[in-house]
């Protein structure tokens, strides 16, 4: 009998052919040709030392600003300490300190691209309770969704705090409500950005908030899914608020022609 032809079997990858491997207590050594990826050790540290804090500690992947790289720590998915089902980053101390602290420098706080998940935006919320000399917070493309309550409640007495960016936060019903009461109260913050969250049939908490503002300027509620509903609650709400000088609703779910058209170029003040 003629003997059959077999396909070779694939080789299966281990983790052994992806490069050398180090143990999550041993600090990597260049010279024993650890990688990244397909990228090896020292050339990462020489090209993007942004990443690492202390020696070679790895630091995560991506370009963020220098000054924020001592503020966070990168975790692999499956570490047991950390107990994580993905990879992502977690907050320091030192951010956690610097905020109850009233860091003199720490003005601008900056946690865009993270994708920290809402137990570390917790942290952050409730560190800044105390805090006086913060007055811009850049918080898109995190989760904060279960945490932005412990936000609200903190915008509600802050007196520093003028911008806000929690676009792309995946905040849904309650969340958008909770924004919406924070604007009733708040004076202080001049500009809110609030795109690509889910808005929805809650978009008349936020124009309740407006009706009752005096202090916000600008609101960017792009991609929010808004609907002609929520859109005609926004107009009434405009015809009561005498700060807001920008509204972008770009995008959004309206069907009425003139409602949308309306939406995307609304203005409650004249620009002087």
């Amino acid at each position: 009998m003629a003997a059959v032809a077999t396909k070779p079997k694939a080789k299966l990858m281990i983790a052994s052919d992806l490069g050398p491997r180090f143990s999550k207590t041993e600090k990597p050594d260049p010279t024993k040709g650890q990688t990244v990826g397909k990228t090896p050790w020292n050339e990462l540290q020489r090209e993007m030392p942004e990443m690492f804090e202390g020696g070679n500690k790895y630091h995560g992947p991506g370009r963020f600003p220098p000054e924020t790289m001592a503020y966070f720590s990168f975790a692999f998915k499956g570490q047991q300490a950390a107990k994580l089902d993905r990879s992502c980053y977690m907050v320091t101390q030192r951010l956690l300190d610097d905020l109850a602290n009233n860091a003199p420098n720490l003005t601008v706080l900056d946690v865009e691209n993270r994708q920290l998940i809402d137990l570390e935006m917790l942290k952050i919320f409730e560190a800044l309770g105390t805090n006086s000399t913060v007055t811009e917070l850049k918080l898109a493309h995190n989760s904060s969704d279960e945490s932005v309550g412990e936000l609200c409640a903190m915008l509600r007495t802050n007196r520093s705090i003028t911008k806000v960016d929690i676009s792309s936060n995946d905040i849904h019903d309650k969340g958008i409500s909770a924004l919406g009461e924070m604007l009733k109260t708040n004076s202080t913050l001049k500009e809110l950005n609030l795109a690509s969250n889910f808005c929805r049939g809650e978009t008349k908490d936020i124009a309740a908030g407006l009706a009752a503002n005096r202090g916000l300027t600008k609101l960017n509620l792009n991609v929010s899914q808004i609907d002609d509903a929520g859109a005609r609650a926004l107009q009434v709400a405009l015809e009561q608020n005498k700060t807001l000088r920008e509204l972008s609703g770009f995008n959004n779910v309206v069907i009425d022609k003139e409602l949308r058209k309306w939406l995307k170029t609304a203005r409650c003040v004249p620009d002087l």
